[in-house]
């Protein structure tokens, strides 16, 4: 069976299309979707669909923008929107109970202030490689706020509560 399941990804990787029809499947693990490294401009609409959704990791495509309609994804915890070409984070974001978000490697030069609303669920946070010149004040009101990188970025200066977040202090 693992053999058989290698040919279908080869085969998937050649032709652009993934087909699991008669695998003898016994469930779908509709919980998690991954699909990075691939040249998606836009996530597709069935993604989104998938109420029970709590992983979606979209890793190296060449996505601009997050949908709009990820707000349905109602027990979505872990994001990675990690090396695509994301310009901005719709505010509806902030409104999942996420704990993990990585988005490394895009063309971010702002984070919201509406990221305060994942104070009592995000652990990690993942900016860095993007374009941010500040963060904004709202970041030390991340209580739950465990792993914080900014690295290779063009920031001037940190609100002055932040200092306590990196350190580790509440």
């Amino acid at each position: 069976m693992e053999r058989s399941m290698e040919k279908v990804f080869e085969e998937a990787e050649l032709c652009g299309a993934l087909n699991l029809s008669s695998r003898k499947m016994k469930e779908f693990p509709n919980e998690l979707a991954n699909l990075s490294g691939n040249r998606l401009s836009d996530v597709p609409t069935c993604v989104c669909e998938s109420r029970s959704l709590e992983s979606l990791r979209l890793r190296g495509n060449v996505l601009r923008s997050v949908p709009l309609n990820i707000i349905f994804l109602r027990s979505l915890t872990v994001l990675d929107l990690s090396n695509n070409k994301i310009v901005q984070l719709p505010l509806s974001l902030f409104e999942l109970p996420l704990e993990i978000v990585l988005l490394t490697g895009n063309r971010l030069d702002s984070i919201p202030r509406e990221i305060r609303q994942l104070s009592s669920t995000l652990s990690e946070l993942d900016v860095s490689c993007n374009f941010l010149r500040s963060i904004p004040p709202d970041i030390a009101l991340l209580k739950m706020l465990r792993v914080l990188n900014l690295r290779q970025n063009f920031l001037e200066c940190f609100p002055s509560g932040v200092y306590m977040v990196i350190n580790g202090f509440f």
